[in-house]
């Protein structure tokens, strides 16, 4: 008879869970940091599906279970993580600055 034990039962989602916030969390904070660049989003998303690989690879080294073979649901975590921290932190714009008034005396021209 098989008895099931919550760890085991539960590692697939924690797993799944877990390489997707961090492959997410990497991707929205690279395509947060700055307004410019061509390849911002390539970059994001590759930053943050090896941060999702890593993850997928530590969580099952962390927790000692009798089936460590748990890299689907990390794979799928670290691919679609990515994609979700990049549209996140393009929603999530932050505010352009707003341009100061000129001065008086930038406006007004020199008298001779």
């Amino acid at each position: 008879m098989y008895r099931a034990s919550f760890v085991v039962n539960v590692l697939p989602g924690v797993v799944l869970v877990a390489s997707g916030y961090a492959a997410a969390a990497v991707a929205f904070r690279i395509v947060r940091q700055s307004s410019r660049g061509r390849a911002r989003s390539a970059l994001a998303w590759i930053c943050g599906f090896a941060i999702g690989l890593l993850t997928m690879l530590l969580v099952p080294i962390a927790l000692p279970t009798p089936q460590p073979a748990v890299s689907a649901e990390g794979i799928v975590g670290a691919f679609v993580g990515p994609f979700i921290g990049i549209l996140y932190g393009r929603w999530v714009r932050p505010e352009k600055k707003k341009r100061r008034p000129l001065d008086v005396a930038h406006v007004a021209p020199r008298q001779p």
